[in-house]
């Protein structure tokens, strides 16, 4: 995955090159690579980042729920979060909502694509909500998902307000607008990328040993074939 996220990288950067330095231009080309074009392989590649990030995290929920952790409900809420981005990408959702904002509000500059006006107090719900259940993660892996939540985070709504001022200054069609197009796209596809890994490597730490619930009101601990064993610990905050 980062190696395609590598390639797909390169061939973005490499048509808007082309295309303005060089003077080559193809629109298949351009359309098909180029990220702020949509249904084309960067834009498949966001959808299927988001979609493997919400089974993932389901797959983190239904483990969390069948030994009663009092966060399971947070982990399938997060699992609902990506598959609804993983929706609003495939849709177009929030550039739809921008189209509908701005003709019923008169904002410019940086609140040009408006849909971000709109997401702000989601955006406060969500840091409240999640705030208790990032800090209880390990540290590891709480500092992966800062990571992967600052690169998306960063990509997909901080670079929005940049991308919106510069369409106030700049043309549309312009190699600067484009470059911060596509430096806002790396970041969300960077960020996806790395939000996988560290949730497959900590459902590997949990999957291990689940405790399941019997009749008799014990409970047995049953190994996941193949799965990665860790070490016996006090809690969850020494696996990693």
């Amino acid at each position: 995955m980062t190696l395609l996220l590598a390639v797909l990288t390169v061939l973005n950067i490499g048509v808007i090159i082309a295309e303005y330095l060089f003077g080559f231009y193809n629109d298949n080309i351009i359309s098909m690579f180029y990220s702020d074009e949509k249904v084309n392989f960067p834009y498949a590649f966001k959808i299927f980042t988001l979609l493997c990030s919400a089974v993932i995290l389901l797959g983190i929920a239904m483990l969390k729920k069948t030994n009663q952790d009092r966060f399971a409900l947070h982990w399938k809420i997060l699992s609902w979060v990506f598959f609804y981005l993983a929706i609003d990408e495939a849709t177009y959702l929030h550039q739809r909502t921008s189209h509908f904002l701005r003709e019923r509000l008169t904002l410019g500059g940086a609140f040009t694509l408006s849909w971000v006006v709109l997401y702000a107090p989601l955006v406060v719900l969500f840091i409240i909500f999640f705030f208790k259940f990032f800090f209880h993660l390990p540290s590891r892996t709480r500092f992966y998902f800062f990571l992967a939540g600052l690169c998306y985070g960063g990509g997909a709504y901080g670079l929005e307000f940049v991308k919106s001022y510069a369409l106030t200054k700049m043309d549309q069609e312009s190699l600067n607008y484009s470059m911060i197009c596509i430096i806002s796209d790396t970041g969300e596809m960077l960020g996806l990328v790395l939000f996988v890994s560290v949730l497959l490597y900590y459902f590997s730490t949990i999957a291990g040993k689940v405790t399941l619930s019997v009749l008799s009101g014990r409970t047995v601990e049953a190994t996941a074939p193949g799965a990665f064993i860790p070490q016996p610990v006090e809690s969850e905050k020494h696996l990693v």
